[in-house]
């Protein structure tokens, strides 16, 4: 795995969450950490906020966080994501999907990956 160079990580930050998609869907599996890790710290807050109102348990939101990540990355390289400057709505609406079987509380439930929203 190569990491890459300080410019083109600083040109990530810049790049839009299309750009971002486009190059996490064009690139195998451990090949975009970087576009990976700058669309996660972009939308993670506002999972893990969703999370925190609607299970009530920060582990739950945390997990929930890792899951709409998950499902959503594969879906994306996968080829399901038709719009890939829909990536935020993607992420966004793929936590109600998963965290509809946990329920108030958190703790195991259903939301696994074919719970995830379609867009």
């Amino acid at each position: 795995m190569e990491r890459m160079p300080r410019s083109e990580a600083s040109t990530l930050s810049a790049a839009t969450d299309a750009r971002l998609a486009q190059r996490i869907a064009s690139t195998p599996a451990g090949e975009a950490n970087d576009a990976e890790a700058e669309l996660y710290r972009r939308f993670a807050p506002r999972v893990r906020l969703f999370g925190l109102r609607h299970l009530r348990n920060e582990a739950a939101a945390q997990d929930l966080v890792q899951q709409v990540f998950l499902v959503s990355l594969e879906r994306l390289r996968a080829g399901e994501v038709r719009n890939p400057e829909a990536i935020g709505s993607v992420l966004l609406r793929a936590g109600p999907g998963i965290a509809g079987g946990r329920g108030e509380g958190g703790g195991g439930g259903r939301g696994g990956p074919g719970a995830a929203a379609r867009p």
